[in-house]
């Protein structure tokens, strides 16, 4: 199967406007999740913005760009306006503020969907800070042995039964492979009461019945969520390439 990974990039993000162009070691930050991904196996990579400047900045770095409308409710709606004008069976959503994303990792996204019967493929962490498993802010998922999908939710899960012992837990990590075709089908989905509830939009998928098959990893993300997250993902990609931190 031939595969692309899509990146999503906007100005207008809530917490950290224009993050997706700041400066890490002397390179915007999109950059560096675009070459992270061009060291994976995916056979194309692609920068999906409605935005000028940021179109006008991947050019100038020989970044192709898939041109979108300008508002979208989400990062999918986005990647899923972009893989319709491609034809790879299979889509990657990687989103902009994971500049620190191992290529293998990505790889081994693009080997779970494309498992029979998968429609879609996450990642997800084992948990070991009670500060994280109590979180709203970090999204938990619990499993079935095989790996499949129950639930996600930001509400610890499982219970914690014993105070001073952590559950064996997960924290999900937003990076998301799709068959093509249940891409575009997920986007033109109405949003579902369990998603609205959580603010989580995978639960569409799960609400409908699909197959999210997750992939255990050891790579911890360090998202730049807001602006004081730069400087831990500038000392994560100084130690990943020997940068001067």
């Amino acid at each position: 199967m031939t595969s692309a990974v899509i990146i999503p990039a906007r100005l207008a993000s809530t917490r950290f406007p224009r993050k997706v162009l700041a400066d890490l070691h002397g390179r915007p930050m999109v950059a560096w999740t675009y070459a992270a991904a061009m060291n994976s196996t995916a056979d194309a990579v692609y920068v999906a913005s409605g935005d000028a400047e940021v179109q006008d900045v991947c050019a100038s770095l020989e970044i192709p760009v898939l041109e979108t409308q300008g508002l979208h409710e989400s990062g999918t709606d986005r990647v899923a306006e972009a893989a319709a004008s491609l034809s790879h069976d299979v889509v990657i959503n990687l989103q902009a503020d994971e500049p620190t994303i191992p290529p293998s990792t990505i790889d081994r996204l693009i080997h779970t969907v494309g498992q029979p019967g998968v429609d879609m493929g996450s990642l997800m962490y084992p948990i070991s800070s009670a500060q994280v498993f109590q979180s709203p802010h970090r999204v938990k998922v619990v499993v079935t042995t095989e790996g499949r999908a129950l639930y996600f939710s930001r509400a610890p899960i499982p219970a914690q039964r014993e105070e001073e012992q952590l559950p064996t837990a997960y924290l999900h990590i937003g990076v998301y492979a799709f068959r093509r075709e249940r891409l575009l089908e997920f986007s033109a989905l109405e949003r579902t009461p369990l998603e609205m509830t959580e603010s989580l939009e995978q639960l569409r998928a799960l609400e409908n019945g699909w197959h999210i098959q997750m992939a255990l990893t050891d790579w911890e993300p360090a998202p730049v969520d807001v602006i004081q997250d730069l400087d831990r993902a500038s000392r994560c990609l100084a130690a990943t390439h020997g940068l001067l931190a």
